[in-house]
């Protein structure tokens, strides 16, 4: 199944709300295969930004877009974050 570009975005806004219950909802539409590459921008600022449990879920949809995305896993491996942490 492929999602059309207005369901690509309404889940990008799911995956970007501060309500937890958007955000796991959106991991849930997620199980897709095709939605993670197209959404891999929100997918990191989760990994890097977001919650320990979020981050777990981004990660490991991230991983399955390493292969098309060469560089995606050594960046993921940094370990440094998008607010300023390390």
């Amino acid at each position: 199944m492929s999602y059309t570009e207005e369901e690509l975005h309404n889940i990008s806004k799911l995956l970007l709300s501060v309500d937890d219950a958007n955000v796991e909802l959106a991991f849930v539409l997620m199980e897709n295969e095709g939605a993670a590459k197209a959404l891999i921008t929100e997918l990191f600022a989760i990994y890097k930004l977001g919650q320990r449990e979020h981050s777990i879920k981004a990660r490991k949809l991230l991983m399955g877009c390493v292969e098309d995305s060469p560089g995606l896993l050594h960046i993921l491996n940094r370990k440094s974050y998008l607010d300023g942490a390390s």
